[in-house]
């Protein structure tokens, strides 16, 4: 015997029946299309910490002997780095600090900007050290404003665009 045969005896005896199922699948359909993910990528959170420390007018070797080789050793042995990069060149240092995985990145780059500050030793004519954490943003969409309208009136309404979406929950608009 057919598995099916009774289900269609069932539905063909109760016609409610069939029409309630019928109903709640549609009810679950709409349930889970409005929780449906609409993320294209997934959530990343990228474990690297940037150090920009600008020197204007220092040459690349200066730059590696006074800056780099007075940060690395702070920043070096703070807990979860995993590896440590930099990159000297003529009037700036740019230093990459990664981290591993299971970093708790706030914290690290707590941990960083405390080392950083701590130093005495940077030549006085370098600029203050930049710390930033690399982040990730999704593009989502560009946008195109043109008409038979003046400059003014574009850009006027380009920001009450760029408002509305960042009203919306956009988090980088550029």
């Amino acid at each position: 015997m057919n598995p099916i045969t009774p289900a269609v005896q069932l539905f063909a005896r109760h016609r409610n029946a069939a029409n309630l199922l019928f109903f709640s699948m549609i009810m679950l359909g709409f349930f889970g299309l409005t929780n449906l993910n609409i993320q294209f990528f997934p959530t990343t959170e990228i474990k690297n910490v940037n150090i920009t420390v600008p020197w204007p007018g220092a040459t690349a070797q200066d730059i590696d002997k006074n800056i780099v080789a007075t940060v690395q050793p702070e920043v070096r042995f703070i807990d979860g780095v995993k590896e440590f990069s930099s990159t000297s060149r003529q009037g700036v240092a740019v230093m990459n600090v990664e981290f591993y995985a299971e970093t708790d990145m706030q914290r690290a780059v707590g941990d960083v900007e405390a080392a950083v500050n701590t130093l005495t030793t940077l030549p006085k004519e370098s600029e203050r050290p930049i710390i930033s954490q690399e982040t990730f943003f999704e593009p989502a969409a560009s946008i195109l404003i043109s008409g038979p309208f003046e400059e003014r009136a574009l850009r006027a309404f380009a920001k009450q665009i760029r408002d509305g979406l960042l009203e919306r929950g956009i988090d980088k608009i550029n």
